[in-house]
């Protein structure tokens, strides 16, 4: 693919993927079984997508990859993820899953799944710049080592678990909630 392209007697620019990106990978039920999205970031923003689907596979693999591509595409191109979302979520499926399997949170369908990770990692992405930025003395306390191993504890998130924090050691998880009681001793 060419760096630049013309788009209606315009040029945009595709930024090329460096080698190495990180990101988070978020897990969410669909209807058409349990699905895997992981969002990468580059200089703090969404830059790339991929979404995995466990056993199901098949045809919404295919469709869903696809769509990732497409929205990696535009990432890269600098569309802003807030306009995918707007575009994605609420759009709906005979396989709606709604319940405990998503924290209470409906699932319209497989798209729609896609368009809640991805404006929950804008959301993480905000908060997480917010922090970044205030003064070093007002930043929060790093986060306190795990009690079983003490390894260190990291964000964890998987919108079908009630956990938030992991140990990066031995990779129990815990509640933050659970956490600040037991750091209180409550």
């Amino acid at each position: 693919m060419n760096e630049e392209q013309p788009v209606n007697g315009n040029e945009i620019s595709v930024q090329k993927r460096p080698d190495n990106l990180s990101g988070t990978t978020y897990k969410v039920i669909t209807g058409c079984g349990t699905c895997y999205i992981t969002i990468n970031n580059l200089n703090s923003k969404p830059f790339e997508l991929f979404v995995h689907f466990g056993k199901s596979g098949g045809c919404t693999q295919t469709m869903l990859g696809a769509l990732a591509i497409s929205i990696s595409h535009g990432l890269r191109a600098g569309i802003s993820i807030e306009e995918f979302i707007q575009s994605l979520e609420f759009v709906h499926c005979p396989k709606t899953i709604t319940g405990v399997a998503n924290k209470g949170q409906p699932i319209l369908s497989c798209i729609d799944a896609l368009a809640k990770i991805m404006k929950k990692h804008a959301e993480n992405l905000i908060e997480k710049n917010q922090t970044e930025g205030m003064e070093k003395d007002e930043k929060p306390d790093d986060l306190p080592s795990c009690p079983m191993c003490k390894g260190s504890l990291v964000l964890y998130d998987a919108v079908d678990e009630p956990y938030d924090l992991q140990c990066s050691s031995c990779n129990r998880k815990f509640k933050s909630s659970d956490w600040k009681k037991v750091v209180n001793h409550e």
